[in-house]
């Protein structure tokens, strides 16, 4: 939808989840200073958690780079005992961002077109995957019910007052 717009723009784009409240300016910034550092295609926040259910999970390859995501519902039981999860906020190169999203498939087990499958394109062509991981699991938590919305809110009144 954005291409007619953004389809010269040779820069980064930030891809940022709306139900993450808690997300601080210092860690987007600490986002783009690596992914400039690096020359990374694609750069990922990841944290570890102890419950990471529903959750998709950050796969390293044999050097402990960024090798995939894998969605929690698609993941193995192997898998599913990562505690590295993918907090679903990316800064991504432009340009390759837009040639990335055209190869997206549906073949999953939800039937949907999958942003983190863009992970596994840039990898898979020799580009770089970074990953910035955070150490607070609240900073980068995702409000998905009522429950989750007042944990949240509570943290935030605790660290702005």
């Amino acid at each position: 939808m954005t291409e007619p717009l953004l389809g010269n723009f040779t820069g980064d784009t930030l891809i940022l989840s709306g139900d993450v409240p808690l997300l601080r300016s210092m860690t987007v910034k600490r986002l783009l200073q690596l992914h400039r550092r690096e020359g990374n295609a694609c750069t990922l926040i990841s944290c570890e958690f102890a419950d990471p259910s529903d959750y998709g999970r950050v796969i390293r390859g044999a050097s402990g780079e960024v090798a995939a995501i894998v969605e929690h519902k698609d993941a193995s039981p192997q898998q599913l005992q990562l505690k590295e999860i993918n907090s679903g906020i990316y800064l991504v190169q432009t340009p390759a961002l837009f040639l990335a999203l055209k190869t997206l498939k549906k073949d999953n087990k939800q039937g949907e077109y999958y942003l983190t499958d863009i992970v596994q394109h840039f990898v898979s062509r020799g580009l770089r995957v970074g990953r910035l991981k955070v150490k607070d699991p609240l900073e980068i938590a995702g409000v998905n019910s009522l429950a989750e919305l007042e944990t949240l809110e509570r943290e935030y009144k605790k660290r702005n007052h």
